[in-house]
């Protein structure tokens, strides 16, 4: 590994030389992909918190933004400014003459709390704005007003919020954030600052702004002086890419930006999926030029440079009345009606998506070919060979690791991938597994059955949460309980009614049973975990892709899953490794004849508790060892070489962005 010093050196270089400094992923020890069966997994907080147990409001929020500014370790790429500005940022600067109409910042209004630092801030970026006679943007102050639509979302808390945000103020946008004077009433704001004020909304915001006037809680270095690296600063961090997290999820975005100033001194951001680009920390006091250009070039850029999906865009007022028209003629009681109040009553913004009309296909003209081929007795054409193709084709892409730390959705994966990270080729098994684990958990969540809510929560923690990290290898992995229940071949859940889809879950727990019992796991459990193995099955013939017409059919054999004596003396045939067994399952219930419950009921993981899950077992990825808060002095030098994977990832160290203070 090349030291800390000459990687920084080298970053300078490339910025200056106007490359991008962002480096190549060096070469590290660890496996190779192709030594690997599979993707080593990765239960990121990202990935798991909108489906866990255990709710990151009040008292977990803490432990959810450390576990979160830890998973970002890996994820942050520093450059230099002017880089930033140029890449990043188009658009003309400003004549001299427009530049002097600029507010020049008040250095001692930005060394005072966070509420004055906003309003000094909010002067000079509106002195920006105010240069542009086409601008639509507008700085707010959003400290006091969190989204009050968070508090719909059982997974996150309802009190985050930026402290500034710049918004649009088309009147479409600027209904959702805009403060009425019956919310403002009684409150002890001055006149000016009211005038500043406004709601925050995930779905409308532009471009947020973090302010600290603790340089100890930054997210990042600021200053000339090192502070030590702490849980505060990586809780910051969690902080932000919270902020990111939500904005993203709101709206249709390709990438962010975001603004984090301490005192007097800024460090402009940009966010995609892949992480963030954190520029140098430079004093907006003393050289407010590069604070300027941004927000003047910002007031310029469209929607797209914004970072705006382009093939998204926000659905008007006739679009959106007809849509509330259809709801409307639906039933009261209708289930649709109530999926569609939640959808369009959430703060979530009503968007249309822009298609080419030679990708439209229309369902009435859809249905008027198969109507056709009906009425003229034609059948449709034999499949078979294709989807032969298709599957091996399937099988080929799924059978060799692409990636060093999956992602995907931890509480779905098979209990194989979860118990025997890196040592069992992913499979079309693993990805039917999944289904079933989808099926079970929202039977879990909406359909009536005897678990009352602090059992449930439990079992579900149990099921679908838990992870550890192997402290030899740092492998995350799980899915014990998940393995129990597959090879018992009974459903998560029992359902209180008979009806297909209870027949269905256990047609479907049976053949993962059958699955499993051609499976050796005690051969996996001996595999030494660093040495990468195929998956041990038993001897198995080879079953081929099924001909399946266009459609189910009405007179499909239901898969009938052999006795425990059968399965121990046939070894277990490869069931799961097409999809025909589960295509059968779906027939037997849908054209089984048996009548349809009705035991929907409202969202039953809507009361569990922080709290609830503890002491039961790891509800976390292993990152959340922070129990003081500071870290040892020797494990302070750099978040992102707490492990040698870290160190290999993308981007610079997170030492040349938290440390870079010091040097500059």
């Amino acid at each position: 590994m090349p030291s800390r010093a000459s990687s920084e050196n080298t970053l300078h270089r490339k910025a200056a030389s106007g490359q991008n400094p962002r480096p190549q992923t060096p070469e590290n020890s660890r496996p190779t992909l192709a030594e690997l069966q599979t993707t080593p997994l990765n239960p990121k907080i990202s990935t798991r918190r909108s489906l866990s147990a255990e709710p990151s409001k009040g008292a977990g929020l803490d432990p959810h933004r450390i576990e979160l500014g830890d998973e970002m370790a890996e994820y942050w790429a520093k450059m230099a400014v002017k880089t930033f500005l140029d890449e990043h940022v188009p658009g003309g600067d400003p004549d001299e003459q427009t530049k002097s109409m600029f507010h020049k910042f008040d250095g001692e209004m930005l060394d005072k709390l966070e509420f004055v630092m906003a309003s000094e801030l909010i002067k000079g970026v509106q002195s920006v704005f105010q240069c542009n006679a086409d601008n639509t943007l507008v700085a707010k102050d959003t400290a006091d007003w969190p989204d009050n639509t968070d508090a719909i979302d059982r997974a996150v808390s309802a009190t985050m919020r930026p402290d500034v945000c710049i918004y649009s103020t088309d009147d479409d946008h600027a209904a959702p954030y805009t403060l009425t004077a019956q919310e403002l009433a009684g409150r002890k704001y001055s006149e000016e600052r009211k005038q500043k004020l406004a709601r925050t909304r995930w779905g409308s915001m532009v471009v947020p702004i973090e302010l600290k006037s603790d340089i100890s809680r930054a997210p990042f270095h600021f200053g000339n002086s090192r502070t030590e690296e702490t849980e505060k600063k990586i809780k910051a961090r969690g902080q932000i890419a919270d902020y990111a997290t939500r904005i993203m999820q709101r709206q249709h975005r390709l990438f962010l930006f975001m603004i984090v100033i301490c005192k007097r001194e800024a460090r402009f951001l940009r966010w995609d999926r892949s992480g963030a680009i954190v520029t140098d920390a430079f004093d907006f006091v003393k050289n407010p030029e590069p604070l300027h250009t941004f927000f003047y070039r910002l007031s310029k850029m469209t929607r797209e440079q914004h970072g705006y999906d382009p093939t998204v865009v926000p659905a008007d007022a006739d679009e959106i009345a007809l849509m509330e028209s259809y709801k409307d003629k639906l039933p009261q009681d209708d289930y649709l009606r109530k999926c569609l109040n939640d959808a369009m009553e959430r703060g979530w913004p009503i968007q249309k998506v822009m298609m080419r009309q030679e990708d439209v296909v229309s369902v009435e003209s859809w249905r008027a070919a198969a109507n056709k081929a009906d009425s003229t007795g034609s059948t449709p054409p034999d499949t078979s060979q294709a989807s032969s193709a298709c599957g091996e084709s399937y099988e080929k892409e799924l059978g060799s690791a692409t990636q060093y730390g999956r992602s995907g959705t931890w509480q779905f994966m098979s209990a194989l991938l979860l118990k025997f990270p890196g040592l069992t080729p992913h499979g079309v098994s693993d990805d039917l597994e999944s289904f079933v684990h989808v099926l079970n958990w929202f039977c879990l969540r909406f359909h009536r059955h005897d678990h009352r809510t602090v059992a449930l929560q439990r079992l579900v923690a149990s099921l679908y949460d838990v992870s550890e990290k192997d402290e030899t290898s740092k492998e995350a992995f799980g899915g014990a309980a998940k393995l129990i229940l597959m090879q018992s071949g009974k459903p998560a859940v029992r359902l209180a009614r008979h009806g297909p889809l209870k027949t269905l879950l256990e047609q479907l727990s049976a053949l993962c049973e059958e699955h499993y019992s051609g499976i050796d796991i005690e051969a996996l459990e001996a595999n030494p975990s660093d040495t990468p193995a195929a998956k041990v099955a038993k001897p198995t013939p080879t079953v081929a892709f099924p001909e399946w017409n266009t459609r189910l059919r009405p007179n499909a054999q239901a898969h009938v899953p052999p006795s425990k004596k059968d399965a121990a003396q046939k070894v277990g045939a490869k069931v799961l490794s097409t999809h025909k067994a589960v295509m059968e399952a779906f027939a037997d219930a849908i054209f089984g004849g048996a009548v349809w419950a009705d035991d929907k009921t409202n969202d039953q993981f809507a009361n569990f508790k922080i709290g609830t899950t503890k002491g039961q077992s790891t509800l976390s990825t292993g990152t959340s060892s922070h129990s003081g808060s500071k870290r040892k002095p020797e494990e302070s030098e750099d978040i992102a070489e707490t492990s040698s994977a870290k160190k290999s990832r993308n981007g610079p160290s997170m030492s040349s962005i938290t440390e870079d203070a010091a040097e500059d």
